[in-house]
């Protein structure tokens, strides 16, 4: 459809995303996290790669792809061990379901993704990064606070003190900060395809934790 309605394509932002979420699965049967997360920016990029190609050519300039990543495709602080892909049993059918594991299962097929496009193609054709936007204010959260608090009017009270809390400690940024390592990715010059741009993140790593564009 896209491709019916315009003949260039300069940069395409895969962002859309959801977080430790109960179990369940997509319409094709993938589990939620991995389906939404991945699976579907991979199949979009699949679709799209050739018009991103054909604008470069048309340009003279590297189209670019950003993936949405996580510190959780990192070990963190609140990892109980490395993220790893379960290629045997990608949609939790033989083992117990972790809701935070499968997010970081998601978050490093993202990376990997990425990787993987820089690899495929020359940045001059193509700039391909993925990011870690910080911890920014929004609901991609609230399956954790349901978790912890409830979804009752006390559980959202303490949720929403919680957010300011974090906010004002500057653990938690707004959007428009938010934003930032993805606009940088798509604007700056000097991008390195292949590379991860973080901000500061909860990196099991003391060194990591203020993050990098890109992290070494």
């Amino acid at each position: 459809a896209f491709r019916e309605k315009y003949r260039r394509l300069d940069v395409l932002v895969n962002n859309a995303g959801v977080m430790a979420c109960p179990y369940k699965r997509t319409e094709d049967g993938f589990e939620w996290q991995f389906g939404c997360n991945h699976l579907g920016h991979f199949l979009l990029t699949s679709r799209l790669a050739p018009l991103l190609l054909e604008t470069a050519e048309a340009t003279g300039e590297p189209s670019r792809l950003v993936a949405l990543s996580s510190c959780g495709a990192a070990e963190t602080s609140l990892s109980k061990a490395v993220p790893r892909i379960d290629f045997d049993d990608p949609n939790w059918e033989s083992r117990e379901y972790v809701p935070q594991v499968a997010y970081s299962q998601s978050k490093l097929a993202n990376y990997l993704h990425a990787l993987g496009v820089s690899k495929r193609h020359p940045a001059e054709k193509l700039i391909a990064t993925s990011v870690h936007p910080g911890w920014v204010l929004s609901p991609l959260d609230q399956h954790y606070a349901k978790r912890m608090f409830g979804e009752g009017a006390v559980g959202g009270w303490l949720i929403d003190w919680l957010r300011k809390f974090f906010m004002w400690k500057g653990d938690m940024i707004p959007p428009e900060d938010g934003a930032q390592t993805t606009l940088h990715c798509v604007l700056a010059d000097g991008v390195e395809s292949g590379s991860f741009y973080s901000q500061f993140g909860i990196y099991k790593d003391s060194e990591s934790q203020a993050g990098g564009w890109p992290m070494e």
